[in-house]
């Protein structure tokens, strides 16, 4: 696939909870975007700790740490053209309370603080995976 790109998404605790992890991966993949890997997690605080680290010292840390940590994620390694730009189209504004309409943060204003999470560069994926302990060899290059 000509100029193919990936990027990391988590389906956060509440949306997993709320039974929102199909809804995630079928708009993806209507949009033609392929799912190159998927796992659940249960993160740790030391992942966290690495995951947000330009967060850790900051007063609302602890808060993140403890939303991320009250249910189980789930990871996903989407893959095709664009597909960065078209996941923070599909994703909608990071506050939910202002997300249009139609897209994932937007689906009728639910408590989803935050379905979709990463939309990052190859490099930044090989180090969240690490991370999240998704273990997909050769299929993520830098």
């Amino acid at each position: 696939m000509a100029n193919s790109e990936k990027t990391l998404v988590l389906v956060k605790p509440d949306g997993v909870s709320e039974g929102h992890i199909g809804e995630v991966i079928t708009r993806l993949e209507r949009k033609g975007y392929q799912i190159a890997a998927l796992k659940v997690i249960k993160a740790t605080a030391e992942q966290l700790q690495q995951h947000y680290s330009e967060k850790v010292g900051k007063p609302y840390f602890k808060e993140i740490e403890t939303y991320m940590m009250e249910g189980p994620l789930v990871a996903i390694i989407v893959s095709g053209t664009g597909v960065v730009k078209a996941v923070h189209r599909l994703a909608g504004s990071t506050r939910p309370a202002e997300a249009q309409p139609g897209t994932i943060r937007g689906i009728s204003l639910m408590n989803i603080q935050t379905v979709f999470y990463e939309m990052l560069s190859i490099p930044q994926i090989a180090v969240k995976m690490r991370i999240t302990k998704l273990q997909f060899g050769s299929r993520i290059s830098r």
